[in-house]
Parts: structure tokens; C-alpha cells; sequence
């Protein structure tokens, strides 16, 4: 149920909900006046940074140049991974870094919403056909992690975009088996290996032989998608698509 501002509670409830749908709200980021509902005035959400054209076709790394390019990046062709494209819904710059932000850090979680609305955009636009999909499977957070924010973002995502796509969210599949090393101070190769072995699959018989879309917030060097897209493909995963907040 929709939580009313304190001057709106003494209103019927369905007369508050018209009212406060056409009563401007305030821009979770710049806090400027938005009309009804939305989380973003025009100008952030104009501000949020686009995925990047061109970019590879199955991690989308983004690409130096410009106009078509269909050939995958060099890391996907000696090392292929175990999804079979990467979708995200914006680029990682500093305006879609700040939304992140207050999803990570301030634990807030309208920014899902504009993630999960901005991820159906591109899927839409992809090849991908959301039909033959059957599970949202987010990634999960450490225990640290979980811990500190008691909230894991791409299951916040996951929880946003199930009720659009209309395919439920299977949680405790992908399990984080315990703490690592901070990925974002090492290299590709040390992710790798610090990551190995981190994440389990319990309840194989709800992603055997599904079609299954892998849920993040930030892609960067891909090293937890594709551990976590490897684990899931052990598990009898048919194909695996990962849907991301940002691609950095």
C-alpha cells in the first residue's frame, strides 16, 4: 500500500492517491519538482547516461569507435563466459553513479525502479525475447555486504522489474558461500580467481533446464557474472542473460 504524506491521511484513500498523482513530488536526486509519482525530474533522467554504442555484443565493454561493430571483444573470444549477452540499462557515468549511490550506499529504493523501467527499454530494443524467459535470478550479496546495507541492490532490481516482465524472481538459488577480497582493487585476472569458487546453487531444479535472467548493478570487468553465470550453468541453466544496472 502506497504510504500518503501526513497531509494527505485524513483524505480517502483512493481520492488521496488521484490527488497526490497529479501534485508535484521532489526528484530524488537534484530534489527539484517532478509531476505525480516519478522518482526523477525530466532533466536528471535526461542526465543519465546512455549504454554505450558501439560496445561487444556478448559482455558489452564499450568500444573506442564509433558506428556498427558485431564482432565480440577480444576477453570473450580467448575466454568465452557462460552467459550469452549482457544487457544493461545505462553506462556507468557520474550522473547514473549518484542513483547507484542511493541505492547501495542510502539504502533508498526508488533508484530500482528507474533501473528496472530503464532495463525493459533495452530489452525491448535487444533481441532477447522476454517470452522464452523464466526466472529472475539476482545476484547475492556478501555477508558483509548484507550486513551493512541490509538490503542486497540486485535483488531490489530483481523485485522492480519481475511484476513489468512479468516472470518471478528465484531467490536462495544463487547462494555467496562467504567473504572475498574488495573486487574493485584488483585486476581482471585476480577477480577471477579471488571470485572462484564463491557462489553455490542450491535448488538446481528451479533453474534446470530454464532459461534465466541474471540480475546486477554494476558490471565492470565481469568476473562475479561470469562466476555466477558458470555456477548457474553447472546447475543446468539452459541460457543466461544478464540484465545489469550500469556497464562500466
Amino acid at each position: 500500500m502506497m504510504l500518503l504524506p501526513r497531509h494527505l491521511r485524513g483524505l480517502s484513500h483512493r481520492f488521496a492517491q488521484i490527488l497526490q498523482a497529479v501534485l508535484p513530488g521532489h526528484c530524488g536526486m537534484c530534489g527539484g519538482k517532478t509531476l505525480g509519482v516519478e522518482p526523477l525530474c525530466q532533466q536528471c533522467t535526461k542526465a543519465l547516461e546512455k549504454p554505450h554504442e558501439p560496445s561487444c555484443p556478448r559482455c558489452a565493454v564499450p568500444y573506442p569507435t564509433c558506428g556498427n561493430v558485431s564482432w565480440e571483444c577480444g576477453m570473450c573470444r580467448t575466454s568465452p563466459p557462460s552467459f550469452d549477452t549482457v544487457i544493461t540499462a545505462f553506462s556507468y557515468g557520474p550522473h547514473v553513479k549518484t542513483l547507484l549511490m542511493e541505492l547501495k550506499e542510502r539504502t533508498r529504493t526508488w533508484p530500482a525502479r528507474v533501473l528496472a523501467e530503464a532495463l525493459v527499454t533495452q530489452l525491448e530494443r535487444s533481441h532477447v525475447n522476454i517470452k522464452n524467459f523464466h526466472a529472475l535470478v539476482p545476484v547475492p550479496a556478501s555477508t558483509v555486504s548484507f550486513s551493512r546495507r541490509l538490503l542486497n541492490p540486485p535483488a531490489v532490481i530483481s523485485d522492480k522489474l519481475s511484476p513489468i516482465i512479468k516472470i518471478p524472481v528465484v531467490k536462495h538459488v544463487l547462494l555467496h558461500k562467504g567473504n572475498v577480497s574488495k573486487q574493485s582493487e584488483l585486476s581482471f585476472k585476480d577477480r577471477m580467481n579471488n571470485i572462484r569458487g564463491t557462489f553455490i546453487v542450491r535448488n538446481r531444479e528451479k533453474v534446470q533446464g530454464k532459461n534465466v535472467f541474471l540480475v546486477d548493478d554494476v558490471v565492470t570487468t565481469t568476473a562475479t557474472v561470469r562466476e555466477c553465470a558458470r555456477e548457474l550453468k553447472k546447475a543446468g541453466a539452459s541460457q543466461i542473460v544478464v540484465l545489469a544496472g550500469a556497464r562500466a
